[in-house]
């Protein structure tokens, strides 16, 4: 049946035609199609200043809204004619938010399945949910402070590892950044940094990705947090960071601007906000650096040197936090939710972020610390999903599989058709999994996966075999065994040495290693205790 009828192209010419010139202004209904359609637009076009449009990106956006349009009027058929009871589609993308437009004028619950990205995307879980994913964000954000003490399966921490790993190798199409490299990267050196300074890398965000994100909330009328932010924008957050770092006598600074805001291998658009940057950043300075979208350089290489690491609102912050680097965090909320705790840092304003940023730079970090931040991944990425690993089998698979009964079927039922919601049923599901034991089953898998990232950082491979690490002086054919000279480490496996500059790799290994006698630091920094 054709559900597409010449009354509905008839509407939606009518209304187009009496469009106002901003379409942000555009109402159907009473309802903001104007702004819930420019979300694909932004992220097609990367457009920050709606104001530099062209005409041509105007009759673009045209028939983005053209089709936002028929999907609303052809699910408000639907729900009209056929007692539509419930309405499922992937992704929320403006033609499918129009739809979702429509089941809410008829109160019909209508469900956004998705996959996480987790291990770049990970096929094998699907996400349910009954809004965008934004609202099941901030839910998750809720519950955060009741359970951030619950700990986590041994076989959920092995998975968020992996995740970390398929990362730091850069590979997937939803991973921007070149992987890791593995020979010896000296970044102080390569980017003519003074040695002895300490190194803070700044992380920016791809502006256009908030703000299709912005505009679908708001143009679905979905309240979420509001926060004083210490900065205006970017911009000006980087402009205060190499103010401080030029003027101090201790501090380098390297900024990664998004490699998404350039040309890439999913794009070939750049966007409006990396003229700006290159506008604002374009000269040179005594200590600081910027790396651009363009640059062959590893996000991962340099967090790895980082003695703090500074985020405006970049998931690579939580990354950064699960290999044990200090984060700070500038914004707060704007992309996506950020639990303010000891493994992510934020403050307010600009006096109370520096002093904060100050703190962090001699603040020891602890295995607890680390397991939050896994704890906090596991909830925000995996908290919205189910596993359907025995039907799918592969994270990568993008066959049919052969049809079977999920054994996660009751649970779909239940969110589906029974309106429990996917946060509350994998918050009670880790609540049921806590017993007498659980803390010490999370912390002996934590520390094994430390040594697993421990010798990947090293070595470039990823050995499932763990092996005692010793940590102190190393001898050939010790197995395996690290020495750790402030930022540079040497890792012996057996006769083969390894040497790399890497303040994450000793973080790491003075928490999971068996120690000497003496107190060890990195970098000036005391590292503390695994609890």
């Amino acid at each position: 049946m054709l559900f597409r009828s010449p009354e509905m192209a008839a509407r939606i010419d009518a209304a187009l035609a009496q469009a106002p010139r901003d379409l942000l202004q555009f109402e159907f209904e009473g309802l903001r199609f104007g702004a819930l359609s420019v979300m694909d637009l932004v992220l097609a076009l990367k457009v920050s200043d709606f104001s530099e449009l062209q005409e041509s990106d105007r009759r673009v956006w045209m028939q983005y809204l053209r089709s936002c349009l028929l999907s609303y009027l052809i699910v408000d058929r639907c729900c009209r004619e056929f007692g539509v009871v419930r309405i499922v589609h992937c992704n929320d993308y403006s033609l499918l938010l129009g739809a979702r437009t429509a089941a809410r004028k008829h109160g019909v619950p209508c469900f956004g399945l998705a996959f996480p990205g987790h291990r770049n995307v990970d096929l094998q879980r699907y996400m349910i949910l009954p809004n965008v994913w934004r609202a099941s964000g901030f839910k998750l954000l809720a519950a955060w402070p009741a359970c951030r003490t619950l700990t986590l399966d041994p076989s959920r921490v092995g998975e968020v590892t992996e995740d970390l790993l398929v990362r730091l190798r850069g590979v997937g199409a939803h991973l921007y950044s070149p992987g890791k490299t593995v020979q010896e990267t000296a970044v102080r050196q390569r980017f003519g940094l003074e040695p002895n300074r300490r190194l803070l890398v700044a992380y920016t965000s791809s502006l256009d990705e908030l703000i299709a994100s912005r505009m679908g909330t708001e143009a679905l009328g979905i309240q979420v947090p509001d926060r004083p932010q210490p900065f205006k924008d970017q911009i000006e957050w980087l402009q205060a960071l190499v103010d401080l770092v030029e003027k101090s006598q201790d501090l380098a600074l390297i900024v990664r601007i998004h490699p998404r805001e350039g040309a890439n291998k999913r794009e070939s658009v750049i966007s409006q906000h990396l003229s700006r940057l290159r506008t604002a950043f374009g000269g040179t300075y005594a200590n600081c650096r910027f790396v651009w979208p363009a640059d062959p350089v590893s996000s991962y290489d340099l967090g790895e040197a980082a003695d703090l690491v500074l985020t405006s609102w970049s998931t690579i912050g939580l990354e950064m936090a699960r290999l044990g680097a200090p984060v700070l965090v500038a914004f707060n909320g704007a992309g996506a939710p950020i639990p303010r705790d000891d493994f992510y840092e934020w403050e307010p304003t600009p006096a109370e972020y520096f002093d904060k940023l100050r703190a962090l730079l001699d603040r020891p970090i602890s295995a607890e610390q680390i397991a939050r931040a896994y704890r906090w991944y596991s909830m925000l990425t995996l908290g919205t999903t189910l596993d359907l690993s025995d039907v799918i089998p592969r994270s990568d698979f993008g066959g049919l599989p052969a049809y079977r009964t999920p054994r996660e079927a009751s649970a779909i039922e239940q969110i589906v058709i029974g309106g429990k919601d996917i946060c509350d049923l994998n918050i009670e599901r880790l609540q049921a999994s806590q017993s007498a034991d659980a803390d010490e089953r999370e912390l002996a898998e934590l520390l094994r996966q430390m040594r697993r990232l421990v010798h990947f950082l090293m070595t470039g491979d990823d050995s499932q075999d763990d092996v005692p690490l010793t940590v102190g002086a190393v001898a050939a054919g010790s197995r395996r065994a690290v020495e750790i000279d402030g930022h540079l480490v040497r890792y012996q496996d057996g006769d083969t040495l390894y040497r790399r500059s890497s303040p994450m790799a000793a973080r790491l290994a003075l928490l999971c290693g068996t120690e000497s006698q003496e107190p060890l630091s990195v970098g000036g920094r005391p590292v503390g205790g695994r609890r």
